[in-house]
């Protein structure tokens, strides 16, 4: 499952993909047609594709580099700390609901 949340941590937007597809492939579908300053994401969206979709968006992403990463990017990592405080409730209810419509 891939969620896009606002500052306040409400779902923008989500998709469910199949398990095997990277969440790096998805994310520009997450962001299209959403305006923001900045995009918090993990290391799963560490790549030059996606941050230059961000950065043509006009977004300040906020995303760690990847471990294997050559050139390591700056991002701002007390902003990047607070991204736990938005996902967890949000992806962990919609997870909640999705599983109890099984069968439709």
């Amino acid at each position: 499952m891939h969620v896009s949340v606002d500052a306040h941590g409400l779902p923008v937007r989500s998709l469910i993909r199949e398990g095997t597809v990277a969440d790096c492939t998805k994310a520009s579908e997450l962001i299209n047609e959403i305006s923001a300053e900045y995009l918090l994401a993990d290391r799963a969206y560490d790549t030059d594709q996606f941050l230059q979709y961000v950065d043509k968006k006009g977004i300040q992403s906020v995303i760690p580099p990847q471990r294997n990463r050559k050139l390591k990017r700056e991002y701002d990592k007390h902003l990047y700390k607070l991204r736990p405080k938005l996902l967890p409730s949000v992806t962990a209810n919609l997870a909640n609901k999705i599983s109890n419509m099984k069968g439709f």
